[in-house]
């Protein structure tokens, strides 16, 4: 991002990232580097799970995680094979 006033520069942000790929020896190396941010990440996502449960939120187990008796077992499952790679924005019908 770049700002020029009469042509002349006066604010540049440039970022310069180096791809790695994300192995056992990276992921170490960068929570070494910055251990607080994982458990920041960690701790948020509790929080706010604690959050959502102190309010009455129900939990709903994930319908793979089901018992195989259970009618809700795999629900929608049969439904992502039949995704089109670019599905089509859906346009609300109006109310009657």
């Amino acid at each position: 991002m770049g700002v020029k006033q009469d042509e002349r520069k006066h604010f540049d942000a440039t970022l310069v990232v180096r791809r790695t790929p994300l192995d056992r020896k990276e992921l170490h190396r960068s929570l070494r580097q910055f251990p607080l941010e994982a458990l920041k990440v960690v701790g948020g996502i509790y929080w706010h799970a604690l959050k959502l449960k102190l309010k009455g939120v129900p939990f709903f187990t994930h319908p793979n995680k089901l018992p195989e008796n259970d009618p809700a077992h795999r629900r929608g499952a049969e439904d992502s094979a039949r995704m089109s790679p670019n599905p089509q924005p859906r346009t609300r019908q109006p109310e009657r």
